[in-house]
């Protein structure tokens, strides 16, 4: 398997472990946690993990100076928190559909990081691909399809979850001389659950687990943040070891397409022809022009952990 498909699978299956998360968030939802409790929760497992899984596997990635666990941790409580609630602050105040398109200019973001910051130029079939991702998610999102109620801090939000994608890969490329992207991933992962902590109702989170249905709380806990955080987050940024940032970014709009399968299948939602054109121009988008293109994948010399 070559580097450049592998780093395609990564992304692509990321977003897939992505799309999958409303199943866990509803039932979690209906147990009465808030948006800042499951995000707390999926950054302190996946930190957690990480910080098992490495001092086993590989104590090394945890030994870094201290400026590098403060980077680390300081990347985490930015990037990984304004990702998770940048996201559910939106949708508290404009409609979801247009947090869900603003969210999905991480790829613009990613291509203003590489232009400012690595001197990267913006091909032309980049710049196809993320009008076109966007183009996919404002119809399957239907956000044409209804009026809106426009708030600047709502719109503020889903953009600033849009950064936080970007910044995900884009920052670990950044210091890839200096430090490993898993000690970024596992301190980040940490410093964020560390910031949401001060927020978090501890008591009512542990309540939760032994209260009537408790094992079906605590399941789909385990599974938002093993399988749809600690998993598709390493995929998501290691990809970018194989592929370009800007194009790990673009495939993951296929979130939006696992989502809406997942609504259709389970939660009986229903598609309009125009959504299901929408899902298709996502697809074609995402992964048509990353799998025609036969240019040689660019090397950020980060890593490998």
């Amino acid at each position: 398997m070559s580097d450049r498909l592998k780093g395609i699978i990564m992304a692509a299956g990321s977003a897939g472990l992505w799309g999958l998360m409303g199943i866990f968030t509803r039932s979690l939802s209906e147990a009465d946690y808030t948006s800042l409790e499951v995000a707390y929760l999926r950054c302190l497992l996946t930190g957690v993990g990480l910080l098992v899984f490495h001092g086993v596997r590989d104590p090394r990635v945890l030994r870094v100076e201290r400026k590098g666990i403060l980077i680390s941790l300081l990347f985490g409580a930015l990037t990984y928190t304004c990702g998770f609630l940048g996201y559910a602050f939106a949708v508290q105040r404009i409609p979801v559909a247009m947090a869900a398109v603003l969210s999905f200019m991480s790829p613009v973001w990613v291509c203003l990081i590489g232009l400012v910051v690595f001197r990267e130029r913006v091909r032309g079939k980049q710049a196809v691909s993320i009008v076109f991702c966007i183009l996919g998610a404002v119809m399957i999102t239907n956000l044409l399809g209804g009026a809106l109620r426009f708030d600047a801090l709502g719109i503020l939000g889903a953009l600033l979850n849009g950064v936080g994608i970007a910044a995900q890969v884009s920052v670990p490329r950044y210091f890839a001389g200096r430090y490993r992207r898993d000690t970024m991933l596992t301190y980040g992962f940490l410093g964020a659950s560390a910031l949401m902590a001060l927020f978090a109702d501890h008591g009512k989170i542990l309540r939760s687990f032994t209260a009537p249905g408790g094992l079906e709380v605590l399941g789909s806990v385990l599974a938002l943040g093993i399988p749809c955080t600690l998993i598709a987050n390493i995929c998501f940024v290691k990809s970018s070891c194989y592929v370009k940032p800007t194009t790990t970014c673009i495939l993951s709009a296929l979130e939006v397409v696992v989502s809406t399968i997942v609504g259709v299948a389970l939660f009986r939602e229903t598609l309009t022809p125009v959504q299901m054109a929408g899902a298709v121009v996502i697809v074609a988008a995402s992964l048509g022009t990353e799998l025609l293109d036969r240019a040689p994948p660019a090397r950020s010399g980060a890593a490998r952990g």
